[in-house]
């Protein structure tokens, strides 16, 4: 019983299957860390295709946005984290772009003038982008080998960017922040999640659909919180609060906490195969998920096959999509509805009261190859 990835192994320990030995190449994320804060100037005569092609810049002043996102993000993180990590914005500075230089070359630039005390960056471009392009990137570098503790953003090359549109004026005192949330995302090694539809129609991850929650709450400007896979792998879930199920064909029953909570059973690992399994976890309508509409169970396939993210394991390429239901994923298996059955595994909700659900999980084949 085994899932190991460049970000995430998981071996089973006798007698009563719990995860051991959790490893991440980038992580674990915890307590405070400095993020520099850095505005790109774009010029007017730009001809990035990534730019709207407008002579609107928004006035992004560095010191300005990272006094504007210090508490909100911080407190989101803190949240998203059970208060194992919060980031701490400070102003950088300003880079400006010739006629051809896009996001990369903004991200770059602000990484070579970062101080030693950064371990990663955030960008903001003074242009808005497309419609159809997307919000911003991000990254979380290369390991520092030999590079001093922690490894400063401009050794690693960890960081953010993001478009101007979320901090146009026209947003009020408070900027959209679900964008900047989710790029930081990927500096923490997490991927997009996806469905059928395609990588950003998932209302149960910030990697996903970040903007979820304002389509229940207007006023939100926060995402909505991850999936367990992401919290285990930036050490924000502890291996001995996860359980794999034995995969002999007998039915297994677990009592599972949600995975947003501080304590207990988590997340739940079904292995497909080297590299690949199927997580089992609890959502419930309250904190940083209370934009839905119900507490369930959900089901994410994760590979971190060769053949997805290569070898080792390119993070931001690990495939994580959900199984159960249709966009937006809020319908959340239940236990009035049939027993789940897919990749081999049968998984049956028995019960979901007081913020817990029992679940029972059994092998019944070989998945599909």
């Amino acid at each position: 019983m085994l899932l190991a990835g460049a970000l995430l192994v998981l071996r089973p320990a006798s007698p009563d299957q719990r995860a051991t030995e959790p490893a991440s190449r980038f992580g674990p994320y915890a307590g405070h860390e400095v993020i520099e804060v850095w505005a790109c100037r774009i010029p007017l005569t730009t001809h990035a295709r990534v730019y709207q092609p407008s002579p609107l810049r928004i006035a992004i002043d560095p010191a300005r946005i990272a006094g504007l996102l210090d508490e909100p993000v911080r407190r989101y993180f803190d949240a998203l984290s059970n208060g194992r990590y919060q980031p701490r914005f400070v102003a950088g500075g300003v880079v400006r772009m010739d006629d051809g230089g896009g996001p990369r070359a903004c991200l770059r630039a602000a990484l070579d003038r970062s101080v030693a005390s950064a371990t990663a960056v955030l960008v903001v471009a003074d242009a808005e982008h497309r419609a159809d392009a997307h919000g911003g990137l991000g990254t979380p570098g290369e390991i520092c080998a030999t590079a001093p503790r922690p490894c400063p953003a401009r050794v690693s090359g960890r960081g953010a960017y993001v478009g101007g549109s979320d901090f146009h004026p026209d947003w009020g005192p408070v900027p959209a922040l679900d964008l900047v949330e989710h790029e930081l995302g990927h500096t923490l090694g997490w991927p997009h999640s996806f469905g059928s539809a395609g990588q950003y129609d998932s209302a149960l991850d910030v990697m996903s659909d970040s903007a979820a929650p304002r389509a229940v709450r207007p006023e939100q400007r926060d995402a909505g919180g991850t999936l367990g896979i992401n919290r285990l792998a930036a050490g924000w879930i502890p291996a001995g609060d996860v359980r794999v199920a034995p995969a002999d064909g007998t039915g297994s029953t677990y009592v599972l906490r949600p995975s947003a909570s501080a304590s207990g059973t988590r997340l739940l690992v079904l292995p497909l195969g080297p590299r690949r399994a199927i997580t089992v976890e609890l959502l419930v309508p309250e904190g940083v998920d209370a934009h839905l509409p119900e507490a369930g169970i959900a089901l994410t396939s994760v590979d971190a096959s060769a053949a997805a993210c290569g070898v080792p394991c390119d993070p931001l390429r690990r495939r994580q999509r959900e199984l159960h239901g249709r966009p937006p994923f809020t319908d959340l298996l239940q236990a009035t509805e049939p027993a789940w059955v897919g990749d081999g595994w049968q998984v049956r909700v028995d019960e979901v009261r007081d913020g817990a659900a029992v679940v029972t999980v059994t092998h019944v084949g070989d998945p599909a190859r």
